[in-house]
């Protein structure tokens, strides 16, 4: 998804935040107020909740316990909580009179699968406690969820740092 994408919500959240977005620049250009709109893609880190994949993997894996999983074959473009925040804070202190839509996230996709098997490496825990396959994927799993932030690149002048992946 790029930040040209218009959005097709599938529910009613989806439709409330397309409305809300529109309400918003319609109200910020009549009123001659710079507004962005910023859409959030895949996070982890500091502070996130337990119960989330990473940091119950992690947690998991320290105890050396098994982990039951899907086959892992879903591709995410996670973003560290950290880069997030520098990016979304240039918008915010940069004010350059750019209004618009901005994907904060990062350019490249990983598959769960090789994402979890690298913590484990990190870890220098067994990728044997990650049992891969022994879960079904659930009734409407999201199997690619990957944005492109090039605008936000291009107008912020921003480069992507090489280790923006936790691999």
């Amino acid at each position: 998804v790029d930040e040209e994408t218009l959005p097709e919500p599938n529910d009613a959240y989806g439709a409330v935040k397309l409305l809300l977005l529109h309400f918003f620049k319609t109200l910020c250009e009549k009123e001659k107020i710079e507004w962005y709109w910023v859409r959030v893609f895949s996070l982890f880190g500091k502070n996130e909740n337990d119960s989330w994949l990473i940091p119950s993997v992690i947690t998991r894996l320290r105890k050396e316990e098994s982990i039951l999983l899907t086959k892992g074959e879903q591709e995410y473009n996670y973003l560290y909580i950290e880069d997030f925040l520098d990016r979304f804070f240039r918008i915010v202190i940069e004010k350059h009179d750019l209004s618009g839509v901005y994907n904060i996230c990062n350019d490249r996709t990983i598959k769960l699968k090789e994402l979890l098997i690298s913590i484990s490496e990190i870890l220098g825990v067994s990728s044997k406690l990650l049992e891969f396959g022994s879960l079904p994927y659930r009734e409407g799993q999201n199997m690619f969820i990957s944005g492109s932030c090039r605008k936000f690149k291009e107008k912020f002048e921003y480069e992507i740092p090489d280790n923006d992946l936790l691999v």
